[in-house]
């Protein structure tokens, strides 16, 4: 119990809860009418020591909402557990219900890491207070009740139950685990994760190691792997074993004609499923709420990045241009195979299919092993559903078998012949969603109208000559701390401004700046030969882009924009100018003093600024560490916070809507409000807390640095493809690249895409452009990276040095600074980041890197 009263926030997973004085005051009985003795009263009390006992002299019931009762044989423990109170305990004789009152003051199911055992078993431990009313004594008793609802494991909301302090094999298990330094706690999170992998690709097969060269193409000798480990060790990676497993890049011994070479292997495959962090749920109120808080300002710092960030969307017309460009070159890649390479192609395809297949069996298989014996239609009907998988894949796989050079080409043809017939047209529309922030703006004027905005690259994309209108979101600078806000369309808070665009004002919203080809290496300068050769015009990308808008430009007339909230039209901005419109839109953030900044230094060479302590010893220590602020727009239709009788309306509508999302806890939802004659539920220490990095295995390639990896070697890709982006005509391939950082409770949908990552000085870290929800974390891609050196365990790569900001990094060739300095150096514009001027010479000492 010592150890729980540490956790960084209290944990409901387990507790014990004594009678509420509360409760005492409101029940105590002066004066009975009783004839019962209170040494009668007691000694009935005492007499309940079983289930059977209290069973025997009482009625049991649990009561839904607006009063419904359930029996226990339709109530599941997990029910009871959420709401103890409901459980409702009747004495049948008279005389002792008007002399005892009976309370449930609190429940507690059996729990594994990943299932509910109460759920299966039917049964709940209840901790239950007798009150003699006429001495107003109160005793708690711990009772198994039984005779509750059974399922397969699951909660009562029809989800997978997970108890985060299982995982670690109970309480005495955290407090080893909290003892550990980083490589410890890594040993020990990274065996239960392998663990999973080995089972999830041998699934009819515990306990067996995986085939790495069967698998994954890894041909390498024992010898090599030993030395690969062992060097490993020292810089700080995984072993090549466990890598390969988790789908990272590996270097393998080529033969070049003259030596060996060490080249690198990227796993050429969707990116491997990733499982969550049971450390970062450790003290969350609720484990399915920990991808982040909706629609809260906790505190001042989420204020500050609020009313300097937007959800923003492009509207546009489909032109198709990357898919017929991708398509094309994989024609001219056809063309140039052999029968081996086709061999190899079919193979490879034929591995990815029976991979999926695999994981959507299994997933069947799992679903059947939780049904209880008495689900003999459910079971009959999955198995069927299995049956009708493999048929699918033996089909699948005959028709891959099947393919030749010619055939292939011939469906590549096909399908460029649909997508013109579809541009052709014309009619097709096609919309981008995101996140993006307030990074700089021109100085030519005391009201600038030229702003520049961060976000994605992948969001940037949508920014073509077919763009048609544009929609900014805002949030008004009046919003209150700790209110609870509705749905962007909703609320009187959001403002959304909306622009038609047509060839006379196309120029004013451009992507200055896409994050690709920044330092002077490719992919293939790395890869084997046959992954060099495939990948010849791939490069490398971090997602990351800069949006230029030109207010001045963009409002052509009052007639090409509208203004909506809270689902009306606002005609109050139509008579501005451009200048006011563009200081209203970005809350007067020119003349408001609260500029973003950069930081300049790095959580890799300097961990212990954001090395949070599990359990904690002191708020002081805890006001030492850097805390990290993500704030962005993700799509409403996974908003779980939303209750669907409160917010009926919005709930209806939320497919179409977005929400504001921060990375906290979720039991701030609803309490923090600091309304007058209310101060709240929580400290201003606690409030003012932003949250730290993930402690999640997939993706960090720095097993002592939790939360950070490097992209090219854990997520080169992000889902089945490689990211491809079109500029001046040409459409190409990237690899993922650069130093990531992985957040701790912050895995919205789509539309958080852009989100910045700030700490409480308003300093940018990072941009987020990933969330993996089954990993309930994502990956946001740092400005700036003081480069790693592996010492040659990955042949000549290592993690380079670059700033995407202020490009002084060692054999950096592109940033902003850059981007701005070729389009306006000649012409004597200045930025607020750049008032000195564009120039290396420029650049602010503690930006420029000094190796």
């Amino acid at each position: 119990m010592k150890l729980l009263n540490k956790l960084l926030v209290m944990s409901s997973v387990y507790s014990i809860v004594f009678p509420s004085l509360l409760v005492v005051a409101c029940n105590k009985i002066e004066n009975s009418s009783s004839s019962l003795s209170i040494e009668q009263i007691d000694t009935f009390i005492n007499n309940i020591k079983t289930e059977e006992d209290l069973k025997s002299v009482a009625e049991f019931n649990f009561e839904t909402t607006f009063g419904r009762k359930k029996k226990l044989s339709d109530t599941l423990p997990t029910e009871i557990e959420e709401s103890p109170s409901s459980l409702k305990i009747t004495l049948k004789d008279k005389k002792y219900k008007d002399n005892i009152s009976i309370s449930v003051e609190n429940a507690r199911t059996d729990k594994a890491t990943t299932f509910n055992r109460s759920n299966i078993n039917g049964t709940v431990t209840l901790f239950v207070t007798f009150l003699n009313r006429k001495n107003n004594k109160a005793q708690t008793r711990e009772l198994i009740l039984s005779g509750l609802s059974k399922n397969g494991g699951f909660d009562h909301n029809g989800r997978q139950d997970v108890d985060p302090i299982s995982a670690f094999g109970g309480h005495e298990g955290v407090e080893k685990y909290v003892k550990s330094d980083q490589k410890e706690r890594f040993k020990y999170d990274n065996n239960n994760y392998i663990r999973t992998l080995e089972s999830m690709y041998n699934p009819n097969v515990s306990s067996q190691k995986v085939d790495i060269e069967e698998r994954f193409g890894l041909k390498i000798s024992d010898d090599e792997k030993n030395k690969f480990d062992q060097l490993a060790e020292k810089v700080g990676f995984d072993s090549y074993y466990n890598a390969a497993l988790k789908g990272f890049t590996l270097p393998v011994n080529e033969n070049t004609g003259k030596d060996t070479a060490k080249k690198l292997k990227v796993n050429d495959r969707p990116e491997v499923n990733k499982g969550p962090s049971y450390t970062d749920a450790l003290g969350a109120t609720d484990y399915f709420k920990t991808n982040g808080l909706a629609r809260t300002l906790i505190n001042e710092t989420y204020k500050t990045m609020a009313v300097q960030t937007f959800q923003v969307k492009f509207t546009y017309k489909k032109d198709f241009a990357d898919e017929i460009s991708l398509l094309k070159n994989h024609i001219s890649l056809i063309k140039s195979w052999g029968q081996s390479e086709l061999k190899d192609f079919k193979e490879d395809q034929i591995n990815k299919l029976e991979y999926e297949y695999k994981l959507q069996i299994e997933k069947i298989r799992k679903e059947i092993a939780t049904l209880i014996i008495e689900d003999k239609g459910i079971r009959a009907a999955k198995e069927k559903e299995i049956q009708s998988k493999e048929l699918k894949l033996k089909n699948e796989r005959e028709k891959i078998l099947s393919h030749t050079n010619e055939t292939l080409i011939q469906l590549q043809n096909e399908e460029i012949k649909k997508l013109e017939t579809r541009r052709d047209k014309g009619e097709e529309v096609g919309s981008e969603s995101g996140t993006m922030w307030i990074m700089d703006y021109q100085l030519n004027s005391d009201q600038p109208t030229v702003f520049y905005f961060g976000t994605n690259s992948h969001v940037a994309k949508a920014i073509t000559n077919n763009l048609t209108a544009v929609s900014i979101t805002r949030i008004k600078e009046t919003v209150k701390v700790g209110e609870k806000l509705m749905l962007n369309s909703f609320d009187p808070n959001f403002e959304t401004f909306t622009f038609s665009i047509n060839s006379s004002n196309k120029s004013s919203i451009s992507a200055i700046f896409h994050a690709t080809d920044f330092i002077d290496k490719n992919p293939s300068d790395y890869l084997t030969k046959k992954q060099a050769d495939k990948y010849k015009e791939a490069g490398f990308y971090a997602d990351f882009a800069v949006i230029e808008f030109d207010f001045e430009k963009l409002l052509l007339s009052n007639t090409n924009f509208s203004v909506s909230s809270a689902g009306k039209q606002v005609n109050e901005y139509m008579s501005h100018n451009a200048k006011k419109i563009a200081d209203i839109i970005t809350n007067s953030y020119a003349t408001r003093g609260k500029y973003i900044k950069f930081k300049s230094d790095s959580y890799l060479t300097d961990y212990k600024k954001i090395d949070r302590p599990i359990i904690i010893d002191s708020n002081s220590r805890l006001k030492d560490l850097e805390n990290i602020y993500i704030l962005g727009y993700p799509t409403s239709e996974s908003d779980y916070y939303l209750n669907q009788h409160e917010d009926a309306k919005q709930v209806k509508d939320k497919k179409n809507d977005f929400s504001l999302w921060i990375n906290a806890d979720s039991k701030y939802y609803g309490t923090t409000s600091t309304s007058e004659g209310f101060e709240g539920n929580y400290t201003q220490d606690e409030l003012s807390r932003g949250n730290f990095l993930s402690y999640q295995i997939g993706y960090r390639s720095f097993i002592d640095k939790p939360g950070l990896t490097d992209a090219f070697l854990a997520a080169h890709r992000v889902g089945n493809d490689l990211y491809t982006l079109t500029q001046n005509g040409k459409t190409r391939q990237y690899f993922n690249f650069g130093l990531e950082l992985m957040p701790r409770f912050y895995a919205p949908s789509g539309g958080a895409s852009g989100s910045s990552v700030r700490n409480k000085n308003n300093e940018l870290i990072a941009v987020y452009h990933a969330a993996n929800g089954s990993a309930r974390t994502g990956l946001a891609t740092m400005f700036r990276s003081p480069g790693y050196n592996y010492e040659g365990l990955f042949g000549d790569y290592n993690l380079p040095q670059y700033d995407l900001i202020y490009g002084t990094g060692k054999n950096q060739k592109r940033s902003y600074r850059h981007a701005l300095e070729k389009k306006y150096d000649s012409k004597g514009i200045k930025t607020k980041l750049f008032e000195s001027g564009f120039s290396k010479e420029k650049v602010p000492e503690n930006f420029k890197f000094k190796d």
